[in-house]
């Protein structure tokens, strides 16, 4: 296989977006913030290029470097509609589909466009900090790919590393794994949206929560929530147990109740969406999506750095 061939891989799975398809089952609506020039809605196909991007999964340092984008088609994809299957029967989910969940949301938090823009923002400043400070000249272009080379590489090292995959991902099942779970419910006229980086979790810290008020990807700490859109209709919430949960409650022996969410639940949840996306905010629904994309911005003086 020729380490050179050029492949354009989703950024946001297609089994994920058929969640939020309209009545084609091959498109859904969005709003590109990427693009100051149509900054309305918009119907894109499930192969437009806002979702795929070319080899952002291709490692070359493998022996097959087309292996990470072929483990999420043939390994972690195919497990959505399955997740879903049950979710839309508003049924209890077995232990595997469970697991599958927590491997989703992993995925999720760790093949995001954003993650590798951060790292990339990151050794760039850093590089600029120290030159400044040693009097050197940077050489921009060259600054600039190798920050991306790097970016890249720190990326991809917990899917093509399998000692830091590992360990990342017993962090990942240890912190959600004893959180109460619960799936909240929108109504036919408030869905969920989603976006190009579907898990946050809202910023608890009482300096830093007006300014930065969500995070995208999933907190790993004792007080963090975590969000992951499921689809319009469900969302799963993770948070905390409350003080007098027994200590053996974990999410392999706890039932996990469907709840309405309240209309000011859906828009906070529909806020911090908003808030994380990358590029895109994505729904089902073009009249609830040109409704409810008003949401005032809060300000993002530090977006750069907000979810690394």
């Amino acid at each position: 296989m020729s380490k050179q061939k050029p492949k354009k891989q989703h950024i946001v799975p297609i089994t994920y977006l058929k969640q939020f398809h309209v009545g084609d089952n091959k498109s859904i609506y969005c709003i590109d913030f990427e693009d100051p020039y149509r900054q309305f809605v918009q119907k894109i196909g499930f192969n437009d290029r806002r979702i795929k991007i070319k080899n952002f999964y291709t490692d070359n340092r493998l022996t097959n470097p087309f292996a990470i984008e072929e483990y999420f088609g043939k390994e972690v994809e195919p497990l959505y509609p399955k997740i879903m299957d049950v979710i839309n029967q508003e049924e209890q989910l077995s232990d595997d589909l469970r697991g599958a969940i927590i491997l989703w949301i992993y995925i999720c938090d760790l093949r995001k466009p954003s993650k590798r823009n951060n790292y990339e923002d990151i050794l760039r400043w850093s590089a600029e900090i120290i030159a400044k400070y040693n009097k050197e000249t940077i050489d921009e272009s060259e600054l600039k790919n190798y920050a991306k080379k790097f970016a890249k590489e720190v990326q991809l090292n917990p899917f093509s590393d399998h000692t830091q995959g590992k360990s990342l991902f017993d962090l990942f099942v240890k912190t959600l794994a004893n959180k109460q779970w619960k799936i909240l419910k929108s109504t036919f006229d408030n869905p969920f949206f989603t976006n190009d980086s579907p898990v946050f979790s809202p910023n608890l810290h009482p300096m830093f929560r007006k300014t930065i008020p969500y995070h995208a990807g999933a907190e790993l700490n004792l007080q963090s929530c975590v969000y992951f859109i499921l689809s319009p209709s469900y969302c799963l919430e993770i948070s905390p147990f409350r003080q007098g949960t027994s200590l053996e409650t974990n999410i392999f022996n706890m039932k996990i109740p469907y709840l309405n969410a309240t209309h000011q639940g859906i828009d906070f949840i529909n806020q911090g969406v908003y808030y994380t996306r990358h590029n895109l905010v994505i729904s089902n629904s073009k009249e609830a999506l040109e409704a409810r994309i008003k949401f005032r911005e809060p300000k993002k003086a530090t977006k750069n750095m907000k979810d690394v």
